[in-house]
């Protein structure tokens, strides 16, 4: 499966997915491979045992990512040996990546350093 999302050059991005292998069927055969701009994230393939399931079994993965231009490409392949139908994907999301947020001890630091540089300033003008 392949869809080109919207996207802003460099702009960071979290790819968030959910995975589940397909019950009843081993590793081998329920591999999933990942691709942000045609770059693999997956190494090695998402595939995990679900021979002894009844029912799916959801792993959440996520990650960052940034765009490479208007579109960017997103590819989930199956490749799964013998079959190729692969695992499971669901809820597929992607969001601007949260940036660290300065904390408040930081803030006043720098704000200190400001306080000290115009007294600086102010005692080579005297």
């Amino acid at each position: 499966m392949e869809q080109l999302v919207d996207t802003i050059v460099n702009e960071l991005y979290t790819l968030s997915f959910f995975y589940s292998p397909r019950p009843g069927q081993p590793a081998w055969t329920t591999g999933i491979e990942v691709y942000w701009n045609n770059i693999l994230l997956t190494n090695p393939a998402i595939a995990e045992d679900g021979s002894g399931l009844t029912d799916t079994v959801w792993t959440s993965y996520s990650f960052d990512v940034s765009g490479a231009g208007a579109s960017t490409s997103l590819i989930f392949q199956a490749v799964g040996v013998g079959d190729q139908h692969g695992g499971y994907v669901d809820a597929v999301s992607l969001t601007k990546a949260d940036l660290p947020v300065p904390e408040p001890a930081t803030m006043l630091l720098f704000g200190m350093g400001l306080v000290g540089l115009a007294g600086t300033r102010y005692k080579r003008q005297k």
